[in-house]
């Protein structure tokens, strides 16, 4: 457990000075000592943002509420993730469950508030162009994705 907490430290470290993919590897040192230890999938989940890869960051985010499921940095961190994907009705399930855990993150209320805005926008945008017919079926592609997936932000 103590050479997972350096590898650890170390990870921290090379975030902080934004050497991501070398944090993300001193992750994977910890996390084969470590498995279990939620923080550390949601700490290279962050280290994916940063570099934008989305999908690493689901999964790892992902895991790390599996395994913690009151962890908040969890369904922010996968929010943030869907968010940047398009994945509206999964990043505000997420960011309502961030805000349900801490009601009073500002950070997660932001977020949440975010989602909703862009929604409208999206929606305001098709509603202009909804004199055409691409425009028509744009619509229907944009309520589908907003209204298909259950309840837990899967699809």
């Amino acid at each position: 457990m103590a050479k997972s907490e350096e590898f650890k430290a170390k990870a921290n470290k090379c975030f902080a000075d934004n050497q991501l993919k070398e944090a993300i590897e001193l992750y994977i040192s910890a996390l084969e000592l470590n498995p279990s230890n939620h923080i550390l999938y949601a700490n290279r989940a962050f280290c994916h943002i940063k570099l934008e890869n989305y999908g690493s960051a689901i999964l790892d985010a992902s895991e790390a509420i599996r395994r913690e499921p009151s962890y908040i940095k969890g369904y922010y961190r996968r929010g943030t993730a869907n968010l940047a994907l398009g994945k509206l009705k999964q990043a505000k399930w997420d960011f309502r469950e961030a805000v349900k855990i801490e009601p009073g993150n500002k950070e997660a209320r932001n977020k949440l508030a975010d989602c909703d805005k862009v929604c409208a926008r999206l929606c305001a945008c098709l509603r202009v162009c909804s004199r055409t017919r691409l425009a028509r079926s744009c619509m229907r592609a944009l309520f589908l994705s907003l209204s298909s997936g259950d309840e837990k932000g899967e699809v």
